[in-house]
């Protein structure tokens, strides 16, 4: 039976250091792939040009939300369900923007 070779101590650590710098690669990439390219790809389609935009989504149950949607100039409020969407309103041009609302004034009486 062949028995492995005798490494000395230096050919044991430079072969040691190999690997974990092979490992670091593999580590640095799967990072980089994952903070640059992954959300990319997930963005660039749900962020596509074409006539609606969403601005908004609220989650009300597991298989129910509202959706703020632009269309055409207009901000459309739309429920969805398992099954169906709805049209619920057509808000104000402000609603899309929240910067836009009026600040709340506090006044307190002395």
């Amino acid at each position: 039976m062949n028995a492995a070779p005798d490494l000395g101590t230096g050919a044991m650590l430079a072969e040691t250091l190999r690997v974990v710098l092979i490992l670091g690669g593999v580590l640095a990439l799967a990072v980089a792939v994952l903070r640059y390219v992954l959300p990319r790809l997930v963005h660039g389609r749900a962020q596509a040009e074409g006539p609606f935009k969403m601005i908004a989504r609220f989650p009300l149950e597991p298989r129910k939300t509202l959706y703020m949607v632009e269309a055409r100039g207009q901000v459309l409020l739309l429920g969805t369900s398992e099954r169906d969407i709805h049209y619920l309103a057509t808000l104000p041009r402000a609603a899309a923007d929240p910067e836009s609302e009026p600040k709340p004034v506090v006044r307190f009486r002395a």
